[in-house]
């Protein structure tokens, strides 16, 4: 018989020494303060310039370039700089980890997932505002869609696919996580998926937007390289945003709903191309979102996380992540924009 000896199981680790939670409170509560000023300041920073061109511009108020202009203006150039000094950087004695490559096949396994939650998390979101809707009894759209219909092509393509990718990297991944970072790549993951969620506003991108932040955040704890992050950002509106309204230039399937079965083939025929490259779209984003799944489910053990630099004493980290005037303010402010969007949109 075979002798079987077993090995003393290894000793549970000391709490740490010192006591991070304070300076880990003080993370968080920056954060949490940033992510106020993204949420609300664009507003006064908006109304503002409404008010500046009702006075001084009236001929250009009404305009759609105008509301995209006010965009740009109140969140991008004056929001995110304010939102990023609030956060701040890490202090100068916080250790930080090397940045490391990672090869094109993680990223492409990573980006087939991201559009699988994209999927995933969109049949959510309409069967929730389908619910919403029918409790209510109007109808609800995707503010997104009413953002992006009418807009020229080249103005949805600066902002959704260059300006908007890049400008909430650096806020969700660049400062958000480097700021967490040490105090556990899980916490600074999740928190920093749950502010790029709320900082959509609605419910319609909340679900997969979360998703979507943990794989980016996974991305950049595993390399701390921004290039990455933004790319697989960049990439994923192309595909999900700038793609579809690139075809509705060419196609309005909304006719579709008024056609009876005997005028449905003569409008294929005369559509024929927008609607093959609609039908070839769907077929990419459904065979990259399958493809996503598969991966996910044989993938999904081999993700590592890396010890934690500053680790927190046992029950100390929920409280110095909730426990600070700048989570509790955010949370209140993008539950109550949430709550509201279902109202406006």
């Amino acid at each position: 018989m075979n002798d079987i000896s077993f090995s003393a199981a290894p000793a549970m680790p000391e709490p740490p020494a010192v006591d991070y939670s304070p300076s880990a409170r003080r993370a968080y509560n920056r954060v949490g303060l940033g992510m106020l000023v993204f949420l609300l300041l664009p507003l006064v920073v908006s109304l503002v310039v409404q008010l500046v061109a009702m006075l001084f511009f009236p001929e250009y108020y009404e305009s759609s370039l105008f509301l995209w202009f006010n965009q740009i203006f109140s969140m991008y150039l004056v929001t995110a700089p304010i939102c990023l000094l609030v956060i701040g950087v890490p202090p100068a004695n916080m250790p930080v980890r090397e940045k490391h490559t990672m090869p094109f096949s993680h990223l492409f396994v990573i980006f087939c997932i991201m559009e699988m939650v994209a999927v995933a998390g969109s049949w959510l979101s309409q069967l929730l505002m389908s619910l919403v809707s029918l409790l209510s009894g109007r109808e609800h759209v995707s503010p997104l869609d009413e953002i992006l219909s009418g807009a020229p092509l080249w103005v949805i393509f600066l902002v959704v696919v260059v300006i908007g990718p890049i400008i909430e990297e650096l806020v969700c991944r660049a400062a958000i996580m480097r700021r967490l970072l040490p105090y556990g790549e899980k916490s600074a993951i999740l928190v920093s998926a749950i502010c790029f969620g709320v900082m959509h506003e609605n419910f319609y991108q909340l679900f997969y937007a979360v998703g979507v932040g943990i794989l980016l955040g996974y991305v950049y704890a595993r390399t701390g390289r921004l290039l990455y992050v933004c790319g697989l950002h960049i990439l994923f509106n192309f595909l999900g945003s700038f793609i579809p309204m690139l075809v509705m230039q060419f196609i309005d399937v909304s006719v579709l709903e008024t056609l009876t079965a005997a005028e449905l083939l003569p409008w294929v025929m005369e559509n024929l191309l927008p609607f093959l490259g609609l039908l070839l779209y769907d077929l990419v984003l459904y065979g990259l979102a399958l493809a996503g799944l598969i991966l996910l489910i044989v993938f999904f053990k081999r993700a590592r996380f890396e010890p934690t630099l500053l680790p927190l004493q046992r029950g100390k980290h929920v409280a110095a992540c909730l426990g600070n005037p700048g989570a509790i303010l955010f949370l209140i402010a993008g539950v109550a924009m949430l709550v509201l969007s279902i109202f406006i949109y």
